[in-house]
Parts: structure tokens; C-alpha cells; sequence
């Protein structure tokens, strides 16, 4: 395990990664794509009960657009998805109808007022994730919206899968997936330091986050 842990931040990273790890991933988001819904339902029950009602959103990294397909659904959501995935975008495109973008985002991509911007289990796929966060605040603060940030939080209690890293369960079984493994403290040092000026951590089970005002 070629792996960097920082004491201060409580943060693992993979430092010798390479650059681009993740191949296709259309066939994975399929076979995933109704667990995925329910999961979408549950993170739209939890921001209603913070008060978050969006109408207008963006999700970065949305793989063929289940959280989106999801949210217009039950909710009359619409959206703009973005993927490096071109394949798993044109999938939700003639699949759902949905607007999704096989590009990079940032700051500047969306010229219409949004109400919230989701990054979902992301981050922890990108050997630098400092710059893409910092597009994100910088896109919640154009827009006066917050964001949502989810990744599977590397906290104390998962400090025993050092020990182990592939045993069953671990979130460093994988590191060819996930290269960037930060603890909700490291989380909330980086996100203070790019200028969020409100943190409040949401239970979304099962993807617990961060809803971050700029």
C-alpha cells in the first residue's frame, strides 16, 4: 500500500497513483443504478428536513444522471450533470432525457441561477481533489447556494484498516479506485481555508456530508 497518512488532518492519500485510475464506468452505474435511486430518495429526504428545496441543480460527477433521473421524478427537479464519462453521459442522455455533459466543470460552467450544486462520492477518486473543492466553493458563492459534499469519510474509528487494508469492509481495499481518503476534520480545515463561511454536517445515509454556504 503506497499510502501517505497525515496525523494532523487524520487523511490518507495514495501518492504514487497514477493520474487517471477509472476506466469506463457505464456498466458499473447500471448495475447500481436502482440501489442508487433509493439512495437519492433518502439524500432528498434528509436536505428537505435541513430545509434545502432546490429546484434547479447540479450534480458534478454524475455517471449516467441517477441522482438527477431521481430527483425529477419525485420531486420535479431539473439539472445539469457533468462526467469525464462521455459514455455513461450519452447513456443518461438518450435514456432519461436528462442534460449531461461529458466535460469537465467548474466555476463558470453553469450561466443559470442553480440552487444547489452535489459533488457525491467524488473526491475520493482524484489524486489532487484541492481544486476541484475550491471550484465548488467558488460556484456555491456565485450562485448563493450551497453545496453538498459526500465521500466516504476516513475518521478515527477506520484508522484499524491500516492495519488491514484489504480486509472486507475496509476503505482502502480498493486503492486503484479511491486515492484520496480525508476525515471529516481535513474536510472542514480545507473548506474554511478556501472560504466557506457555514459547514452542517447532514445524515444522508448512506451518504452522510457536508452542506458548505460560501
Amino acid at each position: 500500500m503506497d499510502l501517505f497518512y497525515c496525523m494532523d488532518c487524520e487523511s490518507v492519500t495514495s501518492p504514487f497513483a497514477p493520474e487517471h485510475l477509472n476506466g469506463p464506468t457505464l456498466n458499473h452505474h447500471l448495475k447500481v443504478f436502482d440501489r442508487n435511486q433509493e439512495y437519492s430518495l433518502r439524500w432528498l429526504n434528509a436536505l428537505k428536513q435541513e430545509g434545502v428545496c432546490p429546484r434547479q441543480m447540479v450534480d458534478v460527477g454524475c455517471g449516467i444522471g441517477s441522482l438527477l433521473h431521481a430527483a425529477r421524478a419525485a420531486e420535479g427537479i431539473e439539472g445539469t450533470g457533468y462526467d469525464l464519462d462521455e459514455q455513461a453521459c450519452e447513456h443518461g442522455r438518450s435514456h432519461f432525457g436528462l442534460d449531461l455533459r461529458g466535460e469537465a466543470w467548474h466555476a463558470e460552467s453553469d450561466p443559470h441561477k442553480v440552487d444547489l450544486i452535489a459533488c457525491i462520492m467524488v473526491l475520493e477518486h482524484i489524486k489532487w481533489p484541492r481544486p476541484l473543492l475550491r471550484q465548488l466553493i467558488l460556484a456555491g458563492r456565485r450562485h448563493q447556494c450551497p453545496i453538498y459534499v459526500s465521500v466516504p469519510w476516513f475518521n478515527r474509528h477506520s484508522w484499524k484498516d491500516l492495519d488491514n487494508p484489504f480486509a472486507p469492509g475496509s476503505l482502502l481495499d480498493a486503492p486503484w479506485v479511491h486515492v484520496t481518503n480525508f476525515s471529516e476534520l481535513a474536510f472542514q480545515r480545507v473548506c474554511s481555508s478556501l472560504g466557506a463561511v457555514r459547514m452542517k454536517r447532514v445524515s444522508a445515509i448512506p451518504w452522510p456530508g457536508y452542506l458548505v454556504w460560501c
